[in-house]
C-alpha cells in the first residue's frame, strides 16, 4: 500500500511541475494583445525600394525592402506594403494623369514618394538607401547598413493643390542602422543571398524599432544546459500532442469552408512573370491578405513579394526568374481570424532563353 501511495505522490509531483512550466507560457501567449489593437486601425505604410549605393544590384534592393516592410508589419500598428511601379493601381494613376511616369520610377525621392502615397491613399511613405555591404570571409558574416526617413502623407500635401509641399516634415527622425547575418565558422557553401536576407532581417528589425518606438531587446548568447535547451520543447510537445488531432480536424474544416481565389492566370510582364487572380466567390468572412508562393525546380516553397499582398491587390510580378527554371506558383486567401483557404496551384512557368 505504501508503494502505491508513493507512486501516486510522485505522479502528482511530476504533473504539478509540468503544469508550473506550461501555465506561465500559456498565460504569456494568451495575454498578448492583437497587433495594432491598442492603436485601433493600423496605419498603411508604403515602403519604396531602397536605393542601392553598394553596387550589388537589384536583388539586394528587393531583399532589404521586403524585409523592412515585413518587420514593420510584424511590430503591429502598421500595415506595410512594398510599392511596385508596375502594380495596376500605380499604372492606372499614371494613365489618368494623377501621377507622372517619373513619379513611379526609381530612384525614389521624398517628394515623389509623398505624391505616390497621396494618390494611392497611404498614411505614411518610407524612402531610404542601402549605404554599405561588407562580407567577412573568416566568419561568413554579411553586414548591411541602411538609412531612411518616413513621411506622413496628409501632413506633407497641400490641401488646396493636392501636391507635396515645398518643405517636407519627417514623420519620425531619420534612422541609420546596421544588421548582420549569423556567424558561421565553417566554410559556407550556400547561396550568399541567404546571408543577405539574414542581415537584411536584422537591420529591418532595428529600423522598425526606430520608426515605431518598440525597442528591440538584444539577446546575449550563452551556453545552455540540457534542460534549458530541450526542457521547454519536451513540455510543449506534451501539451501539443494532446491537441494536435483536434486542431488538425478543425483547421481542415475551416479550409473547406473558406474558398480560394478565382480567375488564376500567368503572363509575361517586364522581364518577370505576372500572377493575377480574382477575389474568392462568396467569402465567409473579411479577407486579411493573399499569400502567393513559388516553388523552383521542386525545391521548397517561398513567398513571392514577401507575402505582403493586400486584399485590394490582385496581381504581383515575380522578377526572380532565370533561364531553365521550372517554377510552380500557388496562392491562398488568409482570412481574418487566422483562417486560410486551401493552397491552390496557379500554374507552372518554364523560363526559356
Amino acid at each position: 500500500m505504501s508503494r502505491i501511495r508513493a507512486s501516486r505522490t510522485r505522479g502528482l509531483v511530476v504533473w504539478a511541475l509540468i503544469a508550473g512550466m506550461v501555465l506561465p507560457s500559456l498565460t504569456a501567449v494568451l495575454g498578448q494583445p492583437e497587433p495594432g489593437a491598442a492603436a485601433g486601425t493600423p496605419m498603411s505604410v508604403l515602403v519604396f525600394f531602397l536605393r542601392d549605393e553598394t553596387g550589388v544590384g537589384a536583388d539586394l534592393e528587393r531583399i532589404v525592402t521586403q524585409s523592412l516592410a515585413r518587420a514593420l508589419a510584424q511590430v503591429g500598428g502598421f500595415d506595410a506594403e512594398v510599392f511596385e511601379m508596375n502594380s495596376p493601381s500605380a499604372t492606372r494613376q499614371v494613365e489618368e494623369g494623377v501621377l507622372r511616369t517619373e513619379d513611379i520610377m526609381p530612384p525614389y525621392e521624398p517628394t515623389s514618394a509623398v505624391a505616390v502615397g497621396h494618390a494611392l491613399g497611404a498614411d505614411i511613405v518610407l524612402v531610404g538607401a542601402i549605404l554599405e555591404r561588407t562580407f567577412d570571409a573568416e566568419t561568413n558574416v554579411v553586414s548591411l547598413t541602411i538609412s531612411g526617413t518616413t513621411y506622413a502623407v496628409a501632413a506633407n500635401v497641400d490641401p488646396e493643390t493636392g501636391t507635396p509641399k515645398a518643405e517636407l516634415q519627417a514623420y519620425r527622425p531619420p534612422f541609420g542602422v546596421t544588421g548582420s547575418s549569423v556567424e558561421r565558422k565553417i566554410p559556407y557553401r550556400g547561396p550568399v543571398t541567404d546571408l543577405d536576407r539574414e542581415a537584411a532581417d536584422d537591420a529591418a528589425q532595428k529600423a522598425a524599432a526606430r520608426i515605431t518606438g518598440v525597442a528591440v531587446v538584444e539577446k546575449k548568447v550563452k551556453k545552455k544546459t540540457f534542460w534549458e535547451k530541450w526542457g521547454r520543447v519536451l513540455v510543449i510537445a506534451l501539451v501539443v500532442g494532446g491537441f494536435a488531432l483536434a486542431a488538425s480536424d478543425e483547421e481542415n474544416e475551416s479550409r473547406n469552408d473558406s474558398p480560394p481565389p478565382t480567375n488564376l492566370a500567368m503572363t509575361r510582364q517586364n522581364q518577370g512573370v505576372q500572377l493575377s487572380w480574382g477575389p474568392p466567390a462568396n467569402p465567409p468572412r473579411e479577407i486579411f491578405r493573399y499569400q502567393v508562393q513559388r516553388q523552383v525546380n521542386n525545391g521548397p516553397r517561398h513567398d513571392v513579394d514577401g507575402g505582403l499582398v493586400l486584399p485590394t491587390q490582385f496581381s504581383v510580378i515575380d522578377f526572380d526568374v532565370h533561364v531553365g527554371d521550372r517554377i510552380e506558383y500557388f496562392i491562398r486567401v488568409k482570412y481574418v481570424g487566422n483562417v486560410n483557404s486551401p493552397l491552390v496551384r496557379i500554374g507552372t512557368w518554364i523560363e526559356s532563353a
